[in-house]
């Protein structure tokens, strides 16, 4: 009898351990959930996909930390703009969020007097970071972005 609690005790030690040390892997399709970001939402720009070297060399990254990556960019007129990356590991993943809140910075740097009705999408861009993946939706339409985005999740 004087077990039974001990026993009990213990089970629920390891069941609140197991909950708070597990993290589900996460999956997604980067160029699926950047296709659907590019075709799903109203831009007022036209968008153009680039490919991974365009991508790496515009936000500074390297072919090391990258597994893949979407990215489609306006003609400058906006700075409406959508990539989704999928890093290595982890810590690629921390590189490449870095990296795309720096471009996010510079963008406002060129914008800010350039095209001033642009901030707005600048301020509060989209950037969702989940396991290796980042993805960067600059839109007039946040709500849908991270609905895609969200959803796109496995």
């Amino acid at each position: 009898m004087k077990r039974t609690p001990l026993l009990l005790t213990l089970l629920m030690i390891l069941l609140v351990a197991a909950g708070c040390s597990t993290t589900a892997a996460v999956s997604l399709d980067v160029d699926k959930t950047a296709g659907r970001l590019s075709t799903e939402i109203v831009f007022q720009d036209q968008l153009t996909h680039l490919d991974k070297d365009a991508a790496l060399k515009l936000y500074d990254l390297t072919a090391e930390d990258v597994e893949a990556v979407s990215l489609y960019v306006g003609t400058g007129a906006t700075a409406e703009e959508v990539s989704v990356w999928q890093g290595k590991n982890e810590t690629a993943a921390k590189a490449i969020e870095q990296a795309v809140n720096t471009r996010i910075e510079n963008q406002k740097e060129s914008y800010v007097d350039y095209q001033p009705q642009e901030m707005p999408k600048l301020e509060n861009p989209v950037v969702v970071v989940k396991g290796n993946y980042v993805a960067l939706c600059i839109s007039g339409n946040n709500e849908k972005a991270k609905e895609i985005i969200n959803g796109s999740f496995q």
